[in-house]
């Protein structure tokens, strides 16, 4: 699996497993319901060209590789 994107589906979570998708190079996560992001997306995160976690609720901490800059705007109260 190279792409996925799973934009506008009210996700809430992530498992933990998707740190194991290494050929993965493109993640479009924007506009669910995503209140966390998984440490294990740091596995991947160096080999992703693309990547999109706008649009979220992403607003307590982050995974180790990740800062506020790297998710963008996130629609947090």
């Amino acid at each position: 699996l190279k792409y996925l994107s799973v934009s506008f589906n009210q996700l809430t979570s992530l498992p933990e497993n998707i740190g194991n998708l290494s050929s993965l190079t493109s993640l479009n996560l924007h506009d669910n319901q995503l209140t966390s992001l998984p440490e294990s997306i740091c596995n991947i995160y160096p080999n992703l060209t693309t990547v999109f976690f706008h649009g979220n609720q992403i607003c307590g901490t982050l995974p180790s590789c990740l800062t506020a800059d790297d998710i963008g705007e996130q629609n947090c109260p």
